[in-house]
């Protein structure tokens, strides 16, 4: 079961691999629970006003950090969500990872282990698969989502908006 929200696409980026193969390939192995899957943070691009599409539209992402030391600035780069065996599941920990049953342990796309806790890892690597999430939209979004999101504030806004960007077109190929 992915643990994700509807603001979040999975992409896969191996020739020929989809998000199912990566889950059969990681089933049998019996030592896992889950899948966790780096974030992609899209910006707002800059756009203001709500955008038709958001594949289409936000094409800004969030540079991600390289090794494994990693500010705490950056926390949101290194931040997964996770795919669960549902008959491992036990309990969530945070919207980002969950406490499995059997000792079984949540993996990156390389088998790596990710360490118990809110869900972080690092090193950052998407070279299967990506979680891309449109976490700010368009500016008119933000301050609609802001209403009733109260974990978060206009410094959200600012703390992605100022991280380093770079250019994310790999979503616009789909429609809508």
């Amino acid at each position: 079961m992915a643990f994700v929200d509807a603001d979040e696409f999975f992409e896969t980026l191996r020739e020929g691999e989809t998000l199912l193969t990566i889950l059969q390939e990681l089933y049998p192995i019996t030592t896992i629970g889950a899948l966790g899957v780096n974030w992609r943070l899209h910006s707002s691009s800059g756009i203001i006003h709500k955008a038709s599409s958001v594949r289409k539209s936000f094409t800004s992402c969030c540079a991600d950090p390289v090794g494994l030391d990693i500010p705490s600035s950056w926390k949101d780069s290194r931040l997964i969500k996770s795919i669960v065996k549902t008959d491992m599941f036990d309990a969530p920990i945070s919207p980002h990872m969950f406490g499995l049953k059997n000792n079984t342990k949540t993996v990156g796309e390389h088998q790596d282990v990710i360490n118990e806790g809110i869900g972080v890892r690092v090193p950052i690597t998407k070279d299967r698969i990506a979680l891309h999430h449109y976490t700010l939209k368009s500016r008119e979004q933000f301050e609609a989502k802001l209403k009733t999101w109260q974990a978060k504030d206009w410094s959200y806004w600012d703390h992605i908006e100022g991280l380093p960007q770079t250019e994310c077109r790999e979503m616009t190929k789909y429609n809508p």
